[in-house]
């Protein structure tokens, strides 16, 4: 471990701190600016705060988390205008977010404070192109503005489907991460059975991606996230689709140990899981306030016959609610529009363990305890789903041509374990966050016990402190997978401009390990810095500066930083600095006079164990031989 020092530069008048103060008035105001530059480029299609369409967009997401502060939302009609604006973004250093679905609960994934919200509403493009034509095959082309939903409600009266989202209300940023399905396991992740994608590059460019014209980056797009660019159209294979057995059953909370014995039997040998035509979405929640569990069923047949003897373990359960019949592949997915909405305050994590004999058990009693544990007495609703992906789901995956996941068949079959929790106070936001991450670990330290860990992060379902690139292939795919971002963004725009689970989201370990620097420092807000991030990164870092606008809310709402959190956050980074060693800076400052975290725009500073700030060291100075290094955190 470094130490960190700062220099000072001292001397300087008080009317320094009026100048910072209007540079930092000038930041504000260039987002803005960009704003009216979009504006008067492409009218109609920027949304002010304050304007209904503003709320609606800022507001379309599953958890309310995700409800942020753009300094404007842009809504583009035509990939022509997205690339033209990409550009202007770009060239101006501008941060912006994409939205699509809005489905996934890690806040700021999908949208952003003091920023642009690009959102893909207007593309809502919905047609099928027979053969012959140049892909080869009857395709779909759906734009990213769509639900699956809608898909189903459009293409199944046409005796046609697409390998797509289980749920309603998500969006198509699903094909990004690679997506399970209900016919995942004869055709493999979601985005294998993508044939094109139309993407907007950070260069402004309007790109066809497939097999034939950009392989390199049809591949890394299959999984790839937003990290290449904004996807304006997808072109999906098609298959026939004909009725299905399919529906919900919810169970009565004292028959959870019936249910888990049944999905247990499902994946063993000679279960139903080895029946490609049968899939499950299953879920199990749990409140530690009433110590009430009830778990949840949805299974989908591909064929129209009565309860086939598959799904016979579940649909034997006395339950509270069955609705599952022969009918439409729609009017299964339409049972799941409960599911749209925003649902309060959520959030979600992600392992995966390979299968055995008490998978079902151990996941379960682990989740149960850690909620004891952590969340007792609390308004808190947790669950969780153990999502089976097969050896076949993988043989299918690799012979539809191969993704940037890369998962070997030969390693057989295991289980996604989705995490959640859902709750209504956002003082609560840290408490769940420390839990999904608890029982991450625990729930890890039992599978690898039993060397039945399996090394996957699945990206749509991670928690935001998790890095799934780095999963991918074993850990094969990710040098490849920054090498086409390189190729075709090389001024690392969507990895330094838009939010997300990026390539270069391990920063750290990249410059570290792969650049070998000898130190490696960061500046930092601080809102995203969470003990899982020390824990994963704090071994890469040496020199930490937490940036803060201003001590005072007033100074705050003038540059646009409403959330006015600093204090707070600074705090909360003091108490991790003493575990991490991060934030030390090691000299003769080392005493309980030392003055800590970092300066305002008046160059004020917060002191241990005092509320209000110092007087600015550009009115009264400080002594450089006493005061030349000091403490972060």
């Amino acid at each position: 471990m470094h130490s960190a020092t700062i220099a000072l530069v001292f001397g300087a008048s008080a009317a320094a701190a009026a100048s910072i103060d209007s540079m930092l008035l000038q930041r504000a105001n260039g987002t803005a600016g960009i704003c009216s530059t979009l504006a008067k480029r492409f009218p109609g299609q920027i949304e002010l705060p304050g304007s209904s369409n503003y709320t609606v967009e800022t507001t379309a997401y599953w958890s309310s988390r995700d409800f942020l502060h753009p300094f404007c939302v842009w809504a583009p009609t035509t990939s022509s205008d997205l690339a033209a604006g990409v550009k202007i973004l770009a060239d101006t250093n501008t941060h912006f977010a994409v939205r699509s679905g809005g489905h996934s609960p890690v806040a700021g994934t999908a949208n952003i404070n003091d920023g642009v919200l690009v959102v893909t509403t207007a593309f809502d493009t919905m047609k099928v192109v027979p053969a012959p034509n140049p892909m080869g095959t009857q395709y779909f082309s759906m734009g990213p503005g769509r639900r699956w939903g809608q898909v189903y409600d459009f293409l199944i009266p046409q005796g046609i489907n697409v390998i797509g989202g289980r749920v309603w209300s998500v969006g198509s940023g699903l094909l990004l991460g690679g997506g399970i399905s209900y016919l995942g396991y004869k055709h493999g992740w979601a985005s294998d059975n993508v044939l094109n994608y139309e993407l907007v590059t950070a260069q402004g460019q309007v790109l066809q991606v497939n097999n034939k014209t950009y392989p390199d980056l049809f591949w890394a797009l299959k999984g790839g996230s937003n990290n290449y660019g904004i996807v304006t159209r997808y072109d999906l294979k098609t298959v026939d689709q004909g009725e299905v057995f399919g529906g919900t059953i919810v169970y009565k909370p004292e028959n959870t140990q019936d249910y888990l014995d049944a999905h247990q039997a499902w994946i063993n040998p000679g279960g139903g899981v080895w029946d490609d035509s049968a899939a499950i979405m299953p879920n199990v929640d749990y409140s530690p306030l009433t110590k009430q569990s009830a778990a949840t069923w949805l299974g989908v047949h591909n064929a129209p016959e009565d309860n086939p003897r598959t799904f016979e373990n579940f649909t034997k359960i006395p339950s509270l609610t069955a609705a599952a019949s022969v009918m439409s592949f729609g009017g299964v997915v339409n049972q799941t529009k409960e599911y749209g909405g925003t649902l309060g305050r959520s959030n979600w994590f992600a392992t995966s363990v390979s299968f055995y004999n008490d998978t079902l058990n151990d996941q379960y009693k682990t989740m149960v305890s850690t909620a004891d544990s952590l969340l007792a007495g609390l308004n808190v609703s947790v669950g969780w789903t153990a999502e089976p992906i097969t050896t076949s789901f993988l043989e299918a995956s690799r012979r539809a041509g191969g993704d940037a996941i890369d998962l070997d068949p030969q390693r057989g079959s295991f289980h996604i374990s989705l995490c959640y929790a859902f709750w209504d106070d956002e003082k609560l936001d840290a408490r769940v966050q420390n839990y999904l991450e608890t029982l991450i670990k625990n729930l890890d330290a039992i599978s690898k016990k039993k060397g039945l860990y399996y090394p996957f992060t699945f990206l749509n379902d991670a928690g935001g402190t998790q890095n799934p690139f780095a999963t991918y292939g074993y850990g094969k795919s990710l040098p490849k997978m920054k090498a086409v971002a390189k190729k075709y963004d090389p001024k690392g725009v969507f990895q330094r401009l838009v939010p997300g689970f990026k390539l270069d989201g391990p920063m750290l370990s990249y410059c570290k390990e792969d650049l070998t620097m000898e130190s490696v420092s960061i500046v930092t807000n601080g809102s995203k810095v969470t003990e899982a991030w020390f824990e994963n990164y704090a071994h890469h870092l040496d020199i930490m500066a937490v940036s803060c606008d201003s001590l005072h809310e007033a100074s705050n709402a003038k540059t646009g930083r409403r959330r006015g959190q600093h204090l707070k956050t600074f705090v909360q980074l003091s108490q991790l600095r003493k575990e991490y060693h991060v934030l030390i800076v090691p000299g003769e400052n080392d005493s309980r006079e030392t003055l800590r975290l970092v300066p305002d725009e008046s160059l004020r500073f917060q002191k241990k164990g005092i509320t209000e700030p110092s007087g600015s060291i550009l009115e009264i100075g400080i002594p450089a031989r006493r005061y030349g290094r000091l403490l972060l955190g």
